[in-house]
């Protein structure tokens, strides 16, 4: 503060100045390590920059075409990776809900056989019977269930399904017998080597 004129006592204000000092002290300090710390922080930048540019590199092929096809942008891609994630996300909890389907089954003390002999497999139901058998040019699949729709099975989506897996259906039989449907399904199977 100013100084007072006359006999009075001048009072000055230091804290001010102490706390200008202070801060010049701590500016200069950090101009001093800025200068050290920038070539640092460059060097830091630079390789995570790289790092991130291989990890994009190895993420595209990991992406299935049909995902990628067309987009040329890392943002792109790193969306499409999301929307793929997801994607598979839903179908392992829709195999995971048909595997606990067909575990109930198989619990069921007379609901499935499974002859390793014969290589066949039996599911039984009270109203659904599902048998599977190898032959000489693929697989067997004989299908008897009950005509009423809610405890039926439905053919269609056996067939999509098959067909969604990639076999290839050779031929399909149905026929209609005490209220109950049957059905016979042959597909090729490709052998490897």
């Amino acid at each position: 503060m100013f100084p007072l004129q006359g006999n009075d006592l001048a009072i000055e204000d230091h804290s001010s100045l102490e706390q200008d000092k202070i801060f010049e002290d701590l500016f200069a300090d950090c101009a001093a390590l800025d200068g050290i710390d920038l070539t640092t922080e460059k060097e830091i930048e630079r390789q995570r920059r790289k790092e991130m540019s291989g990890l994009y590199a190895s993420l595209r092929p990991l992406l299935p075409l049909e995902y990628v096809k067309g987009k040329r942008s890392v943002s792109d891609h790193m969306h499409q990776a999301v929307n793929y994630i997801k994607h598979m996300q839903n179908n392992i909890e829709e195999l995971q809900k048909k595997r606990d389907r067909l575990k109930k089954l198989s619990n069921h003390p007379s609901s499935s056989n499974i002859d390793a002999e014969d290589q066949n497999l039996t599911i039984n139901d009270p109203l659904n019977c599902v048998n599977v058998n190898l032959c000489l040019d693929g697989v067997e699949i004989l299908i008897r269930s009950s005509l009423n729709e809610e405890a039926g099975f439905p053919l269609s989506k056996v067939l999509l399904d098959l067909i969604e897996r990639g076999h290839n259906v050779i031929s399909c039989v149905s026929t209609r017998a005490n209220e109950q449907s049957l059905h016979k399904i042959q597909i090729e199977v490709q052998l490897c080597f």
